[in-house]
């Protein structure tokens, strides 16, 4: 039996595409969500971050937030960093009018533009400590932070979200940078403030706080101050510290 002539494939193939065609299954392929960011680091305007999420799925432009809290396209809704592979950190603030709810993506980048990773963070919504979390996202090394906050009578604390890569929620660790407090401290008569200086070492976080003492008054004198460290190390999804007694000391609300 003679094989069919390659003008019989081809018609074939033609065939099935007005098949499909005048049967309304033409089959479409949406475009890959990209976002193009070429410096090592900057900030993302509104117009430029609601494309791409709305494009990608991950947020919705119903209800007037986006309206209310950014009027203009050129408001900054978003930081990233070049990573050291190449691809770009990213993170942006954003609304769900469905959950009428704030959200904060992270969200790495391959060099191409597309999305490697992201995670959807709700933790920081309402910080009166900062403008934005936006504002505060850096980088140190092959990491990055988003800097948090605690207050309650008399005190304050920042702490930091460090990671290399977005991780959920529920895996977020908060690593504590410094306090003050004016009540109740280990000695009422005083006051305590907690600052710090950070630095990497590999696979661990090393911070040095330094711990001074303010005798209550019409004006605060503070002493010289102790200066105590601590070593975080990233152990698999999380980081360990063998100095919890310490930081609960140091963290006196």
């Amino acid at each position: 039996m003679p094989r069919p002539s390659r003008y019989y494939y081809l018609a074939q193939l033609l065939l099935t595409a007005g098949m499909l065609k005048g049967c309304g299954q033409g089959v479409s392929i949406p475009p890959v969500p990209r976002l193009q960011l070429t410096s090592d680091s900057g900030y993302i305007t509104k117009n430029v971050a609601l494309s791409f999420l709305l494009a990608a799925n991950l947020t919705d432009a119903t209800g007037d937030y986006w309206k209310e809290r950014y009027p203009r396209n050129t408001d900054t809704v978003g930081k990233y960093y070049r990573t050291d592979s190449g691809g770009v950190m990213v993170l942006l603030e954003a609304w769900s009018g469905k959950d009428a709810s704030e959200l904060l993506f992270a969200i790495e980048l391959r060099k191409d533009g597309t999305m490697a990773r992201t995670e959807t963070y709700t933790t920081f919504s309402g910080h009166w400590c900062q403008e934005s979390p936006v504002r505060t996202f850096s980088k140190a090394g092959p990491y990055f932070m988003i800097t948090g906050c605690g207050h309650g009578s008399g005190y304050s604390s920042e702490y930091r979200y460090i990671f290399r890569h977005p991780l959920p929620e529920d895996k977020l660790d908060a690593i504590y940078f410094g306090s003050y407090s004016s009540l109740n401290t280990n000695d009422p008569e005083f006051a305590q403030l907690v600052n710090s200086e950070m630095s990497i070492a590999g696979d661990s976080i090393v911070l040095r706080y330094h711990v001074h003492r303010g005798e209550k008054g019409d004006t605060m004198t503070w002493d010289s101050g102790t200066t105590r460290t601590v070593a975080y190390t990233w152990d698999k999804d999380h980081w360990e510290t063998g100095d919890s007694a310490l930081l609960t000391d140091l963290n006196t609300e």
